[in-house]
């Protein structure tokens, strides 16, 4: 039983990366960088590419810079998936956060090794105001990231000190 648990966990981490490449490869297929498309009120998808890592940091780095993060990133991974195996499995949200952030973090490494940058395409905005350009991996690490505060904060009652 065991192991069934463990494997539903990788399953959520393998359709976070799937979903993240398809959206990516609908993308490129069918925009050019800088071209937009409305979707929603506040919300376009606009092709660019990310040379960096979060928010673009990094982004006219050197190579080896580059490099060196994308290892980190790898490193993070299998922290991340330790983590996993060693987290009681009854722990659903803590579960459910690192298998997004795991999903995610593979679709943007994936992106790196393949093409040596990361597509986005999520662009929000507010009137002239625009938030920093992102996808479906993105988005899953941030949720899993929410995920974390949540059970940090909220998901399990405090031990009162009576």
């Amino acid at each position: 039983m065991q192991k069934f648990i463990v494997w539903r966990w990788y399953s959520v981490s393998l359709v976070v990366l799937l979903l993240d490449q398809w959206s990516k490869w609908l993308v490129v297929g069918h925009f050019s960088q800088g071209e937009f498309y409305p979707v929603l009120p506040m919300m376009h998808i606009a092709l660019t590419y990310n040379h960096g890592i979060a928010f673009s940091w990094f982004d006219s780095s050197a190579l080896w810079v580059r490099q060196l993060l994308s290892l980190v990133s790898i490193a993070i991974v299998a922290f991340l998936v330790y983590v996993q195996n060693t987290t009681a499995h009854r722990h659903w949200c803590v579960q459910l956060a690192l298998a997004c952030m795991i999903g995610g973090a593979l679709g943007n490494i994936l992106d790196k090794i393949t093409v040596g940058y990361v597509v986005d395409f999520i662009d929000i905005y507010y009137g002239n105001w625009h938030f920093a350009t992102f996808n479906i991996a993105d988005a899953a690490i941030s949720v899993g990231g929410a995920l974390f505060a949540y059970d940090a904060c909220l998901a399990r009652p405090t031990k009162s000190a009576l």
